[in-house]
């Protein structure tokens, strides 16, 4: 029976040719609009996620470059408000002149409906720092401003992201000692850290059957407080 069943689900190599050809001339409208519209048409295509397309693949590839290849600050601003991939958006932040477009990168909520606990912020996974990325790049050239930013975003969680800070973990291993201190003193400014101290019975935790989620993040949540008071009494010492 589930035999029958997988085999009428089976596509045909013709029809999986047919859907190539289709996903083909989808992405070839969606360059002929590129380079047909004004960055307000743009802008407003971005605003209303009118570009779905797989990002790996050649033609996604293409779209990606020509999107980029934009200059207008109001087609990046769209792209950095709007568009739907991270790795897009740490491109953008390192291509963009624009010191508008570079806070609206690092200051993107990624989530549905806002849930920032559905995906990490830029540069990172579900587990921490991205390795192989321009992560510590932006840690060796972020203004104070950027940096502000980027470590108050609600993207950058406990255990997923705070942890790693803490920990003296890749790239944080890399950074001078004042530039450890600054972050972790940005970070009482976000809102993960916010006293109290989480509770396991708020809805992001009863998601989780085995209680891992909220232990990992009160582990990271008491280890943060306590690194921060210790550099605030050092801080004050050398005053």
């Amino acid at each position: 029976m589930n035999k029958k069943n997988n085999d009428n689900f089976q596509i045909t190599e013709q029809e999986k040719q047919r859907i190539e050809n289709q996903e083909k001339e989808y992405h070839k409208s969606i360059l002929k609009f590129l380079n047909a519209s004004t960055p307000d048409e743009l802008y407003q295509a971005l605003e209303q996620n009118e570009f779905i397309f797989v990002e790996e693949t050649k033609e996604g590839k293409e779209v990606i470059k020509k999107l980029l290849e934009n200059n207008n600050e109001k087609v990046e601003m769209g792209i950095a408000e709007f568009f739907n991939g991270q790795r897009i958006i740490e491109k953008l932040f390192f291509k963009t002149s624009s010191e508008k477009v570079k806070k609206i990168c690092l200051q993107r909520n990624w989530g549905i409906s806002g849930n920032p606990y559905l995906f990490p912020p830029l540069w990172h996974h579900f587990y921490g720092p991205l390795e192989n990325t321009e992560f510590d790049k932006f840690l060796q050239n972020a203004s104070d401003e950027e940096l502000y930013l980027y470590f108050t975003n609600q993207n950058f969680k406990l255990w997923e992201c705070i942890r790693s800070v803490v920990n003296k973990e890749w790239p944080y291993n890399k950074i001078s000692r004042t530039q450890y201190e600054n972050i972790i003193l940005i970070l009482e400014n976000n809102p993960n850290t916010f006293p109290p101290e989480p509770d396991m019975f708020d809805e992001k935790y009863t998601r989780s059957t085995d209680g891992s989620r909220w232990f990992n993040d009160i582990e990271t949540f008491e280890m943060f407080h306590s690194e921060l008071i210790k550099i605030k009494k050092l801080r004050d010492l050398k005053k």
